[in-house]
């Protein structure tokens, strides 16, 4: 991951490519300092309220209605923090369909030139599975469409997958 430079206001710069976190008591502005951040380095913020569990079934939309959908529901987060929000599925769609976009002009162009299918390494859906990976290592986050499963790889061949 690409290193970052993170501006706290009352604090000096931060610098590095781990997440940030803030602790304290109710009603000590955590989430406005959050707020603060992310909007003054266009940074992402994560709050507690947020729900952070998948559909099993993605929204399929035009790339500018999910983009929309992202910055409609980070915007009811500054709005009204203490509300849960619902952008991980749309975050979660734009990942799969840009990494679709490119599989899809890669096979394109291998197809108009001739050569071989290089395969894609370095989309953003690939990094999102290699930090899953790290951070879940007896987990698999198979994406097969817009339907998101996780693979125990622990447990019984056959077992069914989360849901």
């Amino acid at each position: 991951m690409a290193q970052i430079k993170i501006n706290i206001p009352g604090f000096q710069d931060d610098d590095g490519e781990a997440p940030i976190v803030i602790l304290g008591p109710n009603g000590s502005g955590k989430t406005k300092l959050a707020q603060k951040i992310a909007r003054n380095n266009k940074a992402s913020a994560i709050s507690a309220q947020r729900r952070t569990w998948i559909d099993d079934s993605l929204p399929v939309q035009e790339e500018q209605n999910l983009r929309n959908n992202v910055q409609n529901q980070l915007n009811r987060w500054h709005d009204h923090s203490w509300q849960p929000t619902e952008e991980i599925n749309f975050i979660l769609s734009t990942l799969i369909q840009d990494h679709t976009n490119l599989l899809t002009k890669r096979n394109e162009e291998a197809i108009d030139s001739g050569t071989s299918f290089v395969p894609v390494r370095d989309t953003k859906l690939i990094q999102l599975q290699d930090l899953w990976n790290r951070l879940f290592p007896k987990r698999k986050l198979e994406i097969g469409g817009f339907f998101p499963k996780v693979k125990r790889l622990d447990a019984d061949a056959s077992a069914a997958p989360y849901q």
